[in-house]
């Protein structure tokens, strides 16, 4: 990894759909379930899906910040995670800036157990991540035209500071971590 030294986020004791996101974040709003969570054919192999209707007040202490934006999105930097039950194992990464603009996310390890990215401390510097059980981890998942079928992007997962809810789309350029993963809904 170049220079940098690196520390890996290894997986939390319990892989629940809970591990790797705030505890309080993105709790479903009084208004509803965001209908963003349907499969739709329409969207069939595309990571942008359809809005949920959310302001930046119902939110205002569970806002996620990417300073940077995150990838194909920089003008987005203001989001919340969506969750449409307690126990989903997706959520809905929502951007607050463009309404537009909503990802379904999910916790690598409830599909992966054994994933551990290395972070650089270029990349923990700016995030400000003191130790690796300051991170929340989470991961872009792509629909396919099959309805029983994902993709989680575990070479770019999203990493949030716990204390302060900045975080960072991290490339993990040198690993062997697939962009596309496939998971079977059936067999998970």
């Amino acid at each position: 990894m170049g220079t940098d030294s690196a520390a890996v986020v290894e997986r939390p004791e319990k892989a629940s759909p809970d591990a790797g996101r705030p505890s309080d974040a993105g709790s479903s709003p009084s208004s509803g379930t965001p209908t963003a969570h349907r499969y739709d054919s329409a969207t069939k192999g595309r990571t942008v899906v359809a809005p949920a209707e959310h302001s930046a007040d119902e939110h205002d202490e569970k806002v996620i910040e990417f300073p940077d934006g995150i990838l194909g999105f920089p003008g987005s930097t203001r989001f919340v995670l969506i969750n449409d039950s307690d126990d989903a194992v997706f959520q809905l990464l929502q951007s607050l800036d463009d309404p537009a603009v909503a990802l379904i996310v999910s916790v690598p390890w409830l599909f992966f157990p054994d994933y551990s990215p290395e972070i650089s401390d270029l990349e923990r510097k700016q995030i400000g991540l003191e130790s690796p059980e300051d991170a929340i981890v989470f991961c872009p998942v792509t629909l396919s035209a099959e309805p029983d079928m994902v993709f989680v992007n575990l070479l770019g997962p999203f990493v949030v500071n716990l204390r302060t809810l900045e975080g960072r789309q991290v490339v993990l350029a040198d690993s062997d971590y697939p962009v596309r993963a496939m998971v079977k809904l059936s067999a998970a």
